[in-house]
């Protein structure tokens, strides 16, 4: 919500409180917020965000740290102006604030930093070290209490994060994300279930993930053909990226499952799910690990 100014109270005109009423909120429609943020950025807000918390965060206090937190995520909104955040080094701000203040002010932190991390190269926003301290407070997000937005963006972001390395799929790992993540995987919302799926893929590639070849089981043998079909395509995936991991993989029930989804019979409305296991099949059998089909 923008913050209004009250004049001090002058002698009563007949019609002018309706009035002055009526007009405020006329600019507080999204046009003239997203025009007020435009003008914030290009005027410079972002450094001098960052030169408030860097100064000296002993004098900022807790409800000063949430109104901060409050003008990120406003002026992280529209996609197109996250890159102006990151090159001012928005970025790496918000970590610190992530941490520390009051509960609405972490949360509304965390998601601006989801916001950013979603879409932008994490190498580049969260530079160094850093990169791994985003990791906890996107993992905050996760919480059922959380808004469907709030999930939906930290799982996109999680998901970003998870391309990178083995290293930060660990750290993922080890804040406790993956049940959460799983449980999304089955959320009645397309959007987050798609987006709970993706970031599992990028994660069963971690040696870490102990779970994962039970849960590529159930991603190839689920009911929605969407998923069904990204679960077959990482089976492809990591038989076509390693052959002990192609090994491990045939040697597990995913074999029979694809057997079962090869042999179906053509069908224009599951094709692409059959075609899948008939190709990781065929790597199969190219790479040594099964005999050709009498």
């Amino acid at each position: 919500m923008a913050i209004q100014s009250f004049g001090v109270a002058g002698p009563f005109r007949p019609g002018y409180a309706f009035q002055t009423l009526a007009q405020r909120p006329y600019k507080d429609k999204k046009d003239f917020i997203e025009r007020r943020v435009k003008r914030l950025l290009k005027a410079g807000i972002i450094s001098a965000l960052t030169c408030m918390v860097k100064a000296d965060n002993s004098i900022l206090t807790d409800q000063t740290k949430e109104m901060l937190a409050r003008v990120f995520l406003a002026l992280a909104e529209d996609t197109k102006d996250r890159g102006t955040i990151v090159a001012h080094g928005g970025g790496k701000t918000l970590i610190p604030l992530a941490l520390e203040g009051t509960e609405t002010g972490k949360i509304r932190t965390c998601h601006a930093l989801a916001k950013i991390a979603a879409i932008s190269n994490p190498e580049i926003a969260f530079p160094g070290e850093r990169i791994y301290e985003v990791v906890r407070p996107l993992v905050s997000l996760l919480h059922t209490e959380r808004d469907g937005i709030q999930n939906y963006e930290a799982l996109m972001s999680l998901t970003n994060l998870a391309g990178l390395n083995d290293k930060m799929r660990v750290k993922i790992l080890k804040e406790k994300a993956l049940p959460d993540i799983e449980n999304y995987m089955f959320e009645e919302h397309d959007q987050i279930r798609q987006a709970a799926t993706e970031c599992m893929c990028n994660l069963v590639v971690c040696k870490e993930t102990v779970q994962w070849l039970e849960i590529l089981q159930r991603l190839c043998l689920h009911d929605n053909m969407q998923i069904q079909h990204r679960g077959l395509v990482i089976v492809y995936n990591m038989m076509n990226a390693d052959v002990e991991l192609a090994k491990k993989l045939i040697e597990s029930e995913i074999l029979e499952i694809l057997t079962v989804i090869g042999k179906q019979e053509d069908s224009p409305k599951r094709q692409e799910v059959i075609d899948v296991a008939r190709t990781c099949l065929t790597t199969a059998i190219d790479l040594g690990l099964i005999k050709p089909f009498s």
